[in-house]
């Protein structure tokens, strides 16, 4: 007797939980430009490099192809910062040596997605379900003469050993 597989993926809770759905919901659409700049022999600026990364991932910079985003390493014991310039001409500073990359997405969010347009109808597939369909679909049947294949494959002995 087996135990049926179930729940074989589980969801990662806990701070790298949080962490992706504040990346998912990351819209650049509302920004100009973003500046990070920070010193590499600084202790605090692991922050600002994983906010680096999150902000230089492909689905977050397709968000806004217009929006620049800029690294600035110094060498002068400067704090880490990150500066983030809206498209009404406001700039947000976050001084992100003692604040962890959530925070920093999320209070961006807090400013930035009040200030998303909402979308145009033109934007939305139309029918996107009929374009997915493939020619594999689960409404076809296998035709006869593959279904001799998979019968010859597919037997289990009997008590005995046989075939069947």
């Amino acid at each position: 007797m087996s135990i049926p597989l179930t729940k074989l993926y589980k969801r990662i809770r806990g701070f790298e939980g949080l962490l992706g759905a504040a990346v998912k919901s990351i819209n650049l659409k509302p920004l100009k430009n973003i500046t990070f700049t920070f010193d590499p022999f600084d202790q605090d600026a692991n922050t600002i490099r994983r906010t680096m990364h999150i902000f230089n991932l492909i689905k977050v910079r397709e968000t806004n192809l217009k929006c620049l985003v800029k690294n600035n390493v110094v060498c002068d014991r400067s704090d880490p910062t990150a500066e983030f310039e809206l498209s009404n001409g406001k700039i947000l500073k976050f001084h992100t040596a003692n604040l962890n990359t959530l925070e920093v997405i999320e209070e961006l969010n807090k400013y930035a997605l009040p200030l998303v347009p909402p979308p145009d109808e033109s934007e939305i597939p139309k029918g996107y379900p009929e374009r997915l369909k493939s020619k594999y679909s689960r409404d076809k049947r296998i035709p006869k003469s593959k279904r001799r294949i998979y019968n010859i494959v597919y037997r289990y002995p009997d008590k005995e050993g046989n075939l069947q």
